[in-house]
């Protein structure tokens, strides 16, 4: 994104009480009727709901190559794995949609990157860097009722996201620049959830996040885990 079964409450059964005739030969009365209470599910409700979901971010190497009179030269990076954020917000409806929006922050460092000449690898270079991004998507989800209090989830989303990637040092010398800017985004979601009860949602999921930048595409695999609250 780690969670227990649901266990069912059992109806209280009252026990059954019998009045026999002490003297002749009267009937014995009818048994009376056990009370049984009621077990309430515990699904989630419609209406608007907001929460915070933390995640393991896993962002797919990128690489760059530019031609220089010796040949092409390639760059391809490989990140660290890294954390994120995400807070979503927006109404549910009764037949299981939802529309809403999303803010989010995603980070993970750079230690090194590796340089090729003509297709050949030279070698590697060290580094001091880290990516960032913040993605502010509108998203739509659908979901399903497995049970009272467990269900699934499957939802995308599209935006715009603010990206930054600050470069400290190479190879131990100091190298402060960073390039940051404003481009499209846009994501896939699923989640297995467990509703505590009608307010309070947990949840455990999978989200692909993708922005589209001038270099290159930035692809991130989140799983992630969260709570949710409808109020």
């Amino acid at each position: 994104m780690k969670f227990r079964s649901l266990i069912l409450s059992l109806a209280a059964l009252a026990p059954v009480s019998l009045t026999v005739a002490v003297a002749g030969e009267s009937p014995v009365s009818s048994p009376t009727p056990a009370p049984v209470v009621s077990s309430a599910p515990v699904v989630a409700a419609s209406g608007w709901f907001t929460g915070i979901q933390g995640s393991a971010l896993w962002l797919e190497d990128m690489g760059y190559s530019t031609g220089t009179a010796l040949g092409t030269v390639g760059l391809d990076a490989s990140f660290d794995v890294g954390w994120g954020v995400t807070i979503p917000f927006g109404y549910r409806f009764d037949n299981g949609f939802s529309l809403g929006a999303s803010v989010g922050y995603y980070t993970a460092g750079l230690d090194t990157v590796s340089v090729s000449l003509r297709g050949d690898k030279l070698g590697e270079l060290g580094l001091d860097a880290d990516g960032t991004a913040v993605p502010i998507l509108l998203n739509a989800s659908y979901s399903w009722q497995l049970s009272d209090a467990l269900s699934f989830s499957l939802g995308a989303g599209a935006g715009v996201a603010w990206s930054e990637f600050d470069l400290d040092q190479i190879e131990d010398v100091d190298f402060d620049a960073s390039v940051d800017g404003w481009d499209f985004s846009f994501q896939g979601f699923s989640s297995l959830n467990y509703s505590v009860n009608q307010t309070t949602e947990l949840s455990l999921g999978y989200r692909y996040i993708q922005t589209e930048t001038d270099a290159d595409s930035i692809q991130g695999h989140n799983l992630e885990a969260g709570v949710i609250v409808r109020f």
